[in-house]
C-alpha cells in the first residue's frame, strides 16, 4: 500500500478512466447473487453480515479477470501512461518528480531515461 500526496491523483488515475467501472460491473451481479442465497449470514438485528475476506477477495479475483485487456489498455492509455516511467507526468512533476522516480528506480532496478 502506498500513498499518493495531494494534488498528483490526476497523474494517476487510469483506474478511475474505465477500469473500476468495469470491475464493479462484474462485481455487482456476483454480490447480488451472494445476497439471494443462504450463504448470508445476518446479527441479532437482522442486518447482514459481511462475507468473509477470502470471500470478497475471491470476488474481485473473479471480477478482475473477467475486465478485459482492451479495458485496461485504453484506460492505461487515456491516463497517458508510458512503457517508459521517465515519461509519465508524474515524472516530470516539479515538487515530487525527482523522488518519484528514484523510488520507482529502486522498485524496478532499472536506470531512467529520458
Amino acid at each position: 500500500m502506498f500513498v499518493i500526496p495531494g494534488g498528483l491523483t490526476p497523474y494517476v488515475q487510469a483506474g478511475d478512466i474505465g477500469i473500476y467501472k468495469s470491475v464493479k460491473d462484474k462485481l455487482s451481479p456476483i454480490i447480488d447473487s451472494w445476497k439471494k442465497y443462504d450463504a448470508v449470514l445476518y446479527t441479532r438485528g437482522g442486518n447482514p453480515k459481511p462475507p468473509s475476506v477470502e470471500t470478497a477477495a475471491n470476488w474481485v479475483n473473479v471480477a478482475w479477470r473477467d475486465v478485459p485487456a482492451d479495458v485496461v489498455e485504453r484506460s492505461v492509455a487515456a491516463a497517458v501512461v508510458s512503457p517508459r516511467f521517465g515519461d509519465w507526468h508524474v515524472a516530470r512533476h516539479d515538487v515530487y518528480g525527482e523522488l518519484f522516480c528514484s523510488k520507482w528506480k529502486e522498485r524496478i532496478g532499472e536506470k531512467l531515461t529520458t
